[in-house]
This record gives C-alpha cells, structure tokens and sequence, in this order.
C-alpha cells in the first residue's frame, strides 16, 4: 500500500497468508504469540522429538507447508523466519513433531 502523503509503502500478505492457512485447513487455528516453542531441540535424537516418520504423503505436504512459509518470512514476516528455517533443516526426515510445529 503506498501512502502518497507520508510518503510510504508497506508490504503486507494478509491475502497470501489466509490462504495458505485455507489450503491447509487451519483456517480455525488459534494464533501464538511466538512463532515456534520456546526451548524445544528439533533434532531427531532429542527426547521431545516423537520418532514417528511422516508418510510420504504428509512428507509432501510438510514440504509444501515450508516453502510457503519460506516465501512468507523472506518478503514480509521476518519474525517467522528463524522457525521456518528451523525446520527447513528437517526436509529429509520430518517426524511428526515437526509436523506440529508448522501447524
């Protein structure tokens, strides 16, 4: 939205985002203050890690679901980001811990 007056322009991807959320059927998901939890280690031989592989079909969408939010934190969301490229390191082998954690 560029603002002739003050002259500004801001970015914003409030369409984008609420289609991603309605792609992935959360549009009713409750929104957090931060955008991954706090003092949890990813890596598949942490305790806190499930080891429950996902399906090649929620392996996918997983994928799916990262890049999206990839594109997401590059262009407006820099808040996101360190989350996103958190579990972007998981691509190989998500489990479904990491499959919430996008959630």
């Amino acid at each position: 939205m560029r603002n002739l007056e003050d002259k500004t322009i801001a970015l914003g991807q409030q369409v984008y985002i609420e289609q991603i959320l309605a792609c992935f059927g959360l549009s009713d998901a409750c929104p957090n203050v931060t955008s991954m939890e706090l003092g949890v280690d990813y890596h598949s031989d942490s305790p806190g890690v499930l080891p429950i592989l996902l399906t090649p079909a929620e392996k996918t969408t997983y994928h799916k679901m990262i890049g999206l939010l990839m594109y997401c934190a590059t262009m407006t969301h820099p808040d996101i980001a360190f989350a996103v490229s958190t579990l972007f390191q998981f691509l190989k082998a998500p489990q479904s811990t990491h499959m919430k954690a996008v959630k």
